[in-house]
């Protein structure tokens, strides 16, 4: 699918891992092969982004009865967002092969179904997995609502303005990603981040071609630089930039500010439904690092195991989130 995850790992030192396949390279004590389960559950999942459709194709190898209730149209999640950030449209093969894979296997895909947590009491589910992702934060001292997120721009949501800020303090893919598309389709951009240099989490297979787009698009990249706030003046939107080292604070003006600091989790169905679950809700880790089931006697009286996985529990990439989907269900 073009991530090249496995060779940024190489690239820095790591084992060679697969952004998606997340069974490769842990053969010897994550096998490809999920094992049936001996007794069937009915298993009901809220959300269908990468480690909900993990979550289901597992459960379904296990021989469980699945229910995937997702709110958009489309399975994909924020994979959807990725693939079309230019370049990295191939991304898009992660949730079309799991899309597949769920039908192929006879999940009850329900799109267009947005849940809250009780409605899916209705399917009287023996485990509730709640994969619900996780929502774009302006984490800024002041004026984060004059911004946009990522997310607005790439779904279409927001048009893109012509003379743009995009401000990253998580180093992936997401602002740099977008800042590359917003370049190479005629904006003028700048790019700034608290961090040494932009994109400080991507691997040596990536980031040169994003540094080669933004250079050529005449982008111009800010690093040590913190966005502390924006404020509105007459048409313009003015960003309030802190250099951490010389500690001196300028401002630019931009008409449009797009900010990438966090995810929060969109956890709303956890909370509505963990007092009545069987374990109230807790995730076992060691359990899960050892591949073991999770305990399920907290709550005696409770009718269904409950789980937060991906993004629901904290933000975290394609890998980290389908790596802990398969984790849990493999033994479920």
């Amino acid at each position: 699918v073009g991530a090249g995850y496995c060779i940024d790992r190489i690239y820095g030192g790591g084992d060679t891992l697969c952004v998606h396949s997340v069974s490769t390279g842990r053969e010897e004590w994550l096998p490809h092969e999920i094992v049936p389960a001996e007794t069937p559950k009915r298993v009901v999942i809220i959300g269908g982004g990468p480690s909900g459709m993990e979550v289901a194709r597992v459960s379904a190898l296990r021989g469980h009865k699945v229910t995937l209730h997702e709110a958009g149209t489309r399975l994909g999640g924020q994979i959807l967002l990725a693939a079309r950030a230019g370049w990295r449209k191939d991304m898009i093969g992660i949730a079309d092969w799991l899309a597949r894979e769920l039908e192929v296997l006879g999940v009850d895909v329900r799109l267009n179904a947005y849940v809250e947590g009780p409605e899916v009491l209705a399917d009287s589910p023996e485990v509730v997995l709640v994969a619900s992702g996780g929502v774009p934060d302006a984490n800024l001292e002041e004026g984060g609502e004059l911004a946009v997120s990522t997310w607005e721009l790439l779904s279409g949501e927001t048009s893109p303005g012509e003379n743009i800020l995009v401000y990253d303090e998580t180093g992936g893919h997401g602002a740099i990603a977008t800042a590359d598309w917003l370049a190479t389709n005629g904006a003028s951009v700048e790019m700034a981040t608290p961090d040494l240099q932009v994109g400080r989490n991507i691997g040596g297979q990536n980031i040169p071609v994003y540094l080669r787009n933004l250079y050529i698009s005449g982008a111009t990249l800010t690093p040590n630089h913190r966005l502390k706030g924006i404020r509105r003046d007459g048409n313009a939107l003015v960003a309030t930039l802190w250099n951490d080292f010389s500690r001196v604070r300028i401002e630019r003006r931009f008409d449009q500010i797009v900010v990438d600091t966090c995810t929060v989790p969109a956890d709303g169905p956890f909370h509505e439904l963990a007092a009545g679950s069987r374990n109230l809700g807790d995730l076992d880790v060691d359990a899960l690092v050892r591949l073991e089931p999770q305990p399920d006697n907290a709550n005696p009286g409770g009718d269904y195991l409950l789980f937060r996985i991906g993004d629901a529990l904290a933000q975290r990439d394609i890998h980290a989130a389908m790596l802990d989907a398969n984790r849990l269900c493999r033994v479920l």
